[in-house]
């Protein structure tokens, strides 16, 4: 039997750190967000090829952009944005700069998929700040965007 990551025996020569827990917690978000977007009938939301759709925005994105933001390989990009657009969320088209490259941009259903998906994360929000209080969750943003400075500074 294979043990989910969270489930595992306490590692007792390993410190507990703040890398682990916000890993639970965007862990336990995704898998909230992911379920919320299948239960409306949004499934590429909660599967892999959803991390390229976090990364276009109304503009659109260039798709050679999508592999540096990713990490993902220009294979496995070219895939998920087969699937995307078979999908009908995202279409690609010639980018007006450079007709080489192509732009991955928001179809209509792609546009109203978001907006399922800007509702589900505002609910999400909004059960934090009913469970741990709005002060709470105010604070909790205030201190991750803190972290997030400190952190970035050393890249």
């Amino acid at each position: 039997m294979v043990k989910r990551i969270d489930e595992r025996e306490a590692d007792t020569d390993a410190p507990d750190h703040v890398g682990w827990a916000l890993w639970q917690c965007f862990a336990a978000w995704k898998r909230r967000f992911g379920a919320e977007m299948r239960a409306a009938g949004h499934p590429a939301f909660a599967e892999a090829r959803g991390s390229l759709l976090m990364h276009v925005g109304p503009g659109g994105v260039g798709q050679t952009e999508l592999v540096a933001l990713t990490g993902l390989t220009k294979q496995a990009v070219q895939q998920a944005l087969e699937i995307l657009e078979a999908e009908g969320l995202v279409r690609r088209t010639p980018d007006p700069d450079d007709a080489r490259r192509r732009r991955v941009v928001r179809t209509e259903a792609g546009r109203a998929a978001f907006a399922q998906a800007a509702a589900v994360k505002r609910r999400i929000e909004s059960d934090l700040a009913t469970a741990i209080g709005a002060q709470a969750l105010t604070e909790f943003r205030s201190l991750l965007a803190a972290t997030l400075a400190c952190l970035a500074e050393d890249q």
